[in-house]
């Protein structure tokens, strides 16, 4: 039986080229539940063969893996451009291909053969990520992308946060994403 460390096959671009940990906790939680609101899509079961948003249409996909019975989204041989969003577990299973970002609050594993690619161009936010340890399989590439980031946030609707009435007839707007 060949060892774990012959099947695994992943590529980090970018500068700099390794996973990088920030010492800065970042609350992935509320950022996953604020996207619920403006979900393009909501899925409430494993998907495969799907194509979410185009390069000029950015989308954005919700789903609350904790509802399934296992707690984890699976992902099988799909496209997408903008923002996933998972409450729980994320399971990516045969080609995946992302361009945004991707925010999880718990796990994210990689599973396939050697055939089955997985391309993520943008930014990866999770709880817990096993991307390039002994359960990643097949073929991953994560690569950064500021533009692909920056497509998918801005491809968000915009929402009034607070509104101030000043003695002039125009109100003040404070907009955010």
């Amino acid at each position: 039986m060949p060892s774990t460390e012959s099947l695994v096959r992943y590529t980090l671009t970018g500068n700099p080229s390794t996973p990088q940990h920030g010492n800065v906790d970042i609350d992935i939680a509320s950022y996953v539940e604020a996207r619920k609101d403006f979900a393009t899509t909501i899925l409430t079961a494993d998907t495969g063969n799907a194509t979410f948003g185009s390069s000029s249409n950015h989308v954005t996909v919700y789903s609350d893996a904790t509802q399934q019975g296992d707690g984890e989204l699976t992902l099988n041989n799909l496209t997408g451009h903008g923002i996933l969003a998972v409450k729980g577990n994320l399971q990516l299973a045969g080609n995946i291909n992302w361009n945004g970002l991707i925010l999880v609050t718990g796990i994210i594993t990689s599973s396939g053969g050697g055939s089955n690619s997985k391309n993520i161009m943008g930014q990866i936010y999770s709880g817990i990520s096993l991307l390039g340890d002994s359960a990643v399989t097949g073929s991953v590439t994560v690569g950064y992308d500021g533009c692909k980031v920056t497509q998918a946030i801005e491809g968000q609707p915009l929402r009034v946060r607070s509104r101030r009435t000043t003695k002039h007839p125009i109100s003040r707007l404070w907009i955010s994403k």
